[in-house]
């Protein structure tokens, strides 16, 4: 999912701000800090207190989201590239798609160890929790991802990628009806969310794929209760 780079360069803009840089962006300073721009659409402009301590806080926070971003990319790289070469036969190439896949698993995890320190160090961070809740569905926690989703959305209702993430993990579980809903909330909201709306029916047309029976029986179906 590219978005990740768009928040990768809005997150460099954000650390060049706190280093001293001063641009249109940016909010109100405190001291040397500057509050920084708003990293993901649909994310409120995050307000800082005035005491140093909170601001420092929040500032590690965006160091640790930034690193899980660049972590999560990488995985996913490795992931794609294992998925290319599964069906190959070669011993080598199987086995090379096995470390693939383990480094992967390291890197997910290492993200996720991050944004959990993110969330405790900022727990306002909407961002920070959506991306939580997507490092605990890739490692296999999905009631730990649901919380996170949770958590994300009690601070922003509307975060888009949270609603695709949450959706994902619905297909993981089956819950096909409610990834509808959720495909059908992103509809809603027309341009702005072109990206995940675009993503997430990808995501459902592969599990339809995977799950013709499954899928055929879906229409006219309510979603299931959460």
């Amino acid at each position: 999912m590219s978005v990740h780079r768009v928040e990768v360069a809005a997150f460099v803009l954000a650390l060049a701000l706190l280093a001293g840089a001063r641009g249109v962006l940016a909010q109100e300073p405190y001291g040397k800090y500057v509050v920084p721009p708003t990293p993901v659409t649909g994310e409120p402009p995050w307000k800082y207190k005035s005491d140093p301590k909170t601001d420092a806080a929040k500032i590690r926070a965006v160091h640790l989201y930034v690193g899980a971003i660049e972590l999560i990319d990488h995985a996913r790289a490795d992931l794609e590239f294992a998925e290319a070469a599964k069906a190959t036969a070669d011993p080598k190439a199987q086995k090379a798609t096995q470390r693939k896949i383990d480094e992967a698993t390291r890197k997910l995890a290492t993200a996720r160890e991050s944004l959990r320190q993110a969330t405790q160090l900022d727990a306002s961070c909407a961002d920070c929790w959506s991306l939580l809740g997507y490092t605990y569905c890739r490692t296999g926690d999905r009631e730990g991802a649901y919380q996170a989703y949770g958590k994300c959305l009690a601070i922003n209702p509307d975060h888009f990628a949270a609603h695709e993430y949450q959706a994902e993990s619905y297909l993981k579980d089956g819950r096909i009806r409610d990834a509808l809903a959720e495909l059908e909330w992103l509809k809603a909201r027309g341009n702005m969310t072109t990206l995940e709306t675009r993503n997430l029916t990808t995501a459902i047309e592969r599990w339809s794929e995977e799950n013709p029976e499954a899928a055929k029986n879906t229409a006219g179906a309510p979603p299931q209760k959460k």
